[in-house]
């Protein structure tokens, strides 16, 4: 697996200072893991809002999509919090999709459609793009950013993809899949890029986002 040394290097770092209490806007056992992992303790609670919710028409490039719909998250998020009276609260939110050329597929509704996913991504290159939102809730300053990966899935093992779709194990996975499992799973995969975009955060990013706000509020804006 080809993994970004520079976003490696930002991951093993020390956790910035002073942070203000990390919500995270998603209860993805996987983004969890990978704050966890990056040493950015957080709370993670479930955004009132769903994918549906953000029409077709808007963001219809997929790197656009994941971006609003990450916005979507955060923002119902803030909401909530200002709504409980919370105030000194970084929010960290993000959307994965899966691009298949120009259409984006999102986590599967059965599992024939998984397995129809993953047979369309089978021996080829495919990217994917995770929006990622992360808002000072009490000035409401915020950063927006996609990053994208390379994944290719080899040819197909019928007994591995058998097992996968009785496991259920494309269940809340955008293209059916989540990088991890497959590898574990001993299916022939590879990643150019950085993985954790793929498993649908890029703690790099966060730290990038939670810094520059840092900065933006010691210079009073």
């Amino acid at each position: 697996m080809k993994v970004s040394t520079a976003a490696t290097a930002e991951r093993t770092g020390d956790p910035p200072a002073n942070v203000p209490e990390l919500v995270l806007a998603s209860t993805s056992p996987r983004r969890r893991r990978l704050l966890e992992t990056a040493g950015l303790a957080h709370r993670a609670v479930a955004p009132r809002v769903d994918d549906s919710d953000l029409p077709m028409e808007v963001g219809q490039r997929v790197a656009e999509r994941t971006v609003a719909l990450a916005w979507l998250k955060g923002a119902a998020t803030m909401h909530a919090l200002r709504c409980e009276g919370r105030r000194s609260v970084l929010i960290v939110a993000a959307d994965t999709l899966v691009a298949d050329g120009d259409r984006a597929l999102g986590k599967p509704a059965s599992s024939d459609e998984a397995e129809q996913m993953l047979r369309i991504l089978a021996g080829r290159d495919h990217r994917v793009w995770t929006g990622h939102a992360v808002i000072d809730l009490e000035s409401g300053r915020r950063r927006l950013w996609v990053d994208s990966a390379t994944v290719r899935i080899g040819a197909l093992d019928e007994e591995l993809l058998v097992r996968h779709l009785e496991r259920r194990d494309w269940e809340g996975r955008a293209g059916g899949y989540s990088l991890d499992e497959l590898e574990a799973a001993g299916w022939s995969v590879e990643c150019s890029g950085d993985p954790e975009v793929v498993l649908g955060l890029s703690t790099a990013g966060v730290r990038r986002a939670i810094a520059s706000l840092a900065v933006d509020a010691g210079r009073g804006a």
